[in-house]
């Protein structure tokens, strides 16, 4: 199996964040997540350790920001964001084909 390079070898924002905390400059991306996304470093914690909670639209836009991605990039993250939050399946397929066309 290939080994991870981008974001766009990810369909699950929750790995790709895991991710990108292994390849992260320093130390506390967690608490620079929170930061970012105006909450509790343990609420990032909380979901990225397995919670079925996800992030809201708004703080993945914040995220977004905070890792500097380019604008496909983040379209990209935040539709993986959409694909875990959705709460019906067509709203599922509907965010997994933008993930697609991206």
């Amino acid at each position: 199996m290939k080994q991870p390079a981008e974001i766009f070898d990810f369909d699950d924002y929750k790995a790709y964040l895991l991710w990108r905390e292994q390849n992260w400059d320093g130390r506390g991306m967690r608490q620079a997540l929170a930061k970012a996304m105006g909450c509790q470093p343990a609420h990032v914690s909380q979901i990225l350790n397995g919670e079925e909670r996800d992030f809201t639209p708004e703080q993945a836009l914040n995220a977004h920001e905070l890792l500097s991605h380019s604008e496909l990039e983040g379209d990209y993250f935040i539709a993986m964001i959409q694909v875990a939050r959705s709460g019906t399946v067509t709203l599922k397929e509907y965010y997994q084909r933008q993930m697609a066309k991206i």
